[in-house]
């Protein structure tokens, strides 16, 4: 009886050691959190400005990196030259960050924070790419 028990909590203690165990399977050997895709751009979202505004990239799948430095919530959206919202990032509070990635072909697409009024205040520029 004693052993049986003793191999139960051999295979509850292996188990707990696998469940709990550091999974590298996902990690990047240069050490980098291969969850966070290297950005093409990174954009700082201001109160109420982007910097830098004016951006470019190679056509394909761009990641476009973003933390809010102002003190409002801001995002950013990539529109075309048809007024047509592509893709965005969530609202982010002071502080936060996060990524957009986007497959886009060669052209010029506006970018901008679409929180009430901030882009007419001047929360705009313009991704090119080519």
């Amino acid at each position: 009886m004693k052993a049986t028990a003793m191999g139960k909590l051999s295979a509850l203690l292996m188990a707990a050691m696998l469940g709990c165990s550091d999974d590298s399977s996902n990690a990047d050997p240069n050490g980098s959190d291969a969850a966070a895709a290297a950005c093409d751009a990174t954009i700082s979202l201001l109160d109420y400005k982007l910097v830098p505004a004016d951006i470019s990239a190679a056509p394909g799948t761009i990641v476009l990196c973003t933390k809010n430095d102002g003190k409002a919530p801001h995002d950013l959206a990539v529109r075309d030259e048809s007024d047509k919202v592509l893709g965005r990032t969530a609202v982010l509070g002071p502080g936060e960050e996060d990524q957009l990635s986007i497959d886009l072909t060669a052209g010029t697409f506006d970018i901008f924070c679409t929180q009430g009024g901030h882009e007419s205040l001047g929360m705009k520029g313009t991704l090119t790419v080519e």
